[in-house]
């Protein structure tokens, strides 16, 4: 099912059209965007480029397990 939901979120961005993802698992919601925003007791304490978050030490370490 989840697979299934993201294949959608994706055909719907290719067309052109704008999505606002909250996502638990930060590989899947990186994947899709082009930014993103980590968020801390209900404060942003990080954003930026997809790119720049999967690159991130503090995501890496605290969300991907690397």
């Amino acid at each position: 099912m989840a697979e299934n939901t993201f294949k959608k979120i994706d055909e719907i961005h290719r067309e052109g059209i704008s999505i606002l993802l909250v996502e638990q698992n930060v590989v899947k919601g990186l994947g899709l965007a082009q930014r993103g925003y980590v968020l801390g007791n209900g404060q942003i304490v990080l954003h930026g480029t997809a790119t720049e978050l999967t690159e991130n030490a503090q995501v890496k370490d605290a969300y991907l397990g690397l």
